[in-house]
């Protein structure tokens, strides 16, 4: 094979992979450019994965006096 067949054969291979997944990942680049929705698909995300750690404390029960007198 020449040089130019390669050049040509390297061209089509790349431009048929663009044109398969450039169509399936348009509607994600039209979303990303609108302003408002990139800021609360960024506020989604953010939340998703800094939630706060929930920390489990022992707590100690006061009994009431009723509880006392029966034992």
């Amino acid at each position: 094979m020449s040089n130019k067949e390669e050049i040509g054969a390297d061209f089509m291979v790349y431009s048929e992979f663009f044109a398969y997944y450039g169509t399936l990942l348009l509607p994600f680049v039209c979303a990303g450019s609108m302003p408002e929705l990139k800021i609360k698909l960024k506020n989604m995300f953010c939340l998703c994965w800094k939630r706060q750690e929930r920390l489990i404390h022992p707590h100690t029960l006061p009994l009431s006096r009723r509880a006392i007198d029966r034992q």
